[in-house]
């Protein structure tokens, strides 16, 4: 389902933003050719989340609370989850620590994943 560039503009324009920073130390986000990973609710959906990663250690969450931002700390618990999820959601994905990109990829072959979007 595609949704024209007007629209999806103004989806995000009614949400706020959230920025969460990893603590020091650990592993990083991954990202993705095409960087936003989201549930697989459409984003005209209230309950719809969209998350890009925008460095190795920030991500972009766009938040229900309309004209809100948001600063927080993304809880490393959820790092593999979140890294699992842009991995499966693209072709290629990448990230500044090889062993993590590489364990990534290990983990995809050996569960069999399937590309989704």
């Amino acid at each position: 389902m595609s949704i024209p560039i007007g629209k999806t503009l103004n989806i995000f324009a009614r949400r706020g933003i959230e920025i969460l920073q990893l603590p020091p130390g650990g592993c990083d986000f991954l990202t993705k050719k095409l960087p936003t990973a989201r549930t697989r609710q459409p984003l005209t959906d209230p309950e719809a989340e969209a998350w890009t990663p925008i460095s190795p250690r920030l991500v972009i969450r766009l938040d229900m609370a309309e004209d809100t931002v948001i600063l927080g700390e993304f809880d490393p618990i959820h790092l593999t989850g979140f890294n699992r999820t842009i991995a499966i959601q693209s072709t290629m994905f990448g990230g500044p620590n090889p062993e993590q990109v590489n364990e990534m990829s290990e983990w995809l072959s050996t569960e069999n994943v399937k590309f989704e979007r």
